[in-house]
């Protein structure tokens, strides 16, 4: 597997493969530096995830009946349904029940009604894509 390389650490520490040399070398970095490090990891992430996939497509192929115990792992074949009724179909069913509408507490809320809630923050970090001109 490919490491996962950042030029702006010092040359000893360029190879990110060691989370704790990271954590004490990006409180000194420019804001500028720690979205190159962001990309750089979020690259990396999709190269793992998309490797991690292959392997279960394949260890799914390769089991035979519900699992099989290999080396110190147990592997089990695991099942979720994803149930797909149309609103009607599940509303005839019975299997339909009262959910919170998250927009119309927003919106009570802005208007200054009490309503329990927390705030969850978060960062968004997308690239910027320019359009080349003409």
């Amino acid at each position: 597997m490919d490491k996962l390389i950042n030029d702006n650490l010092p040359a000893d520490k360029q190879e990110i493969d060691n989370i704790p040399d990271i954590i004490e070398t990006i409180g000194d970095m420019s804001k500028e530096e720690l979205i190159e490090l962001y990309e750089n990891s979020c690259l990396k992430l999709e190269d793992v995830e998309a490797q991690i996939s292959a392997i279960k497509d394949i260890l799914m192929d390769t089991i035979k009946g519900n699992g099989e115990v290999i080396g110190e792992y147990a592997v089990t074949k695991a099942k979720r349904f994803n149930w797909k009724p149309t609103l009607e179909q599940a509303t005839e069913l019975g299997a339909v029940k009262p959910a919170i509408d998250t927009a119309a507490c927003k919106r009570l809320y802005e208007k200054g009604v009490e309503i329990a809630h927390t705030i969850t923050n978060y960062l968004l970090i997308k690239k910027i894509v320019k359009k080349e001109e003409a």
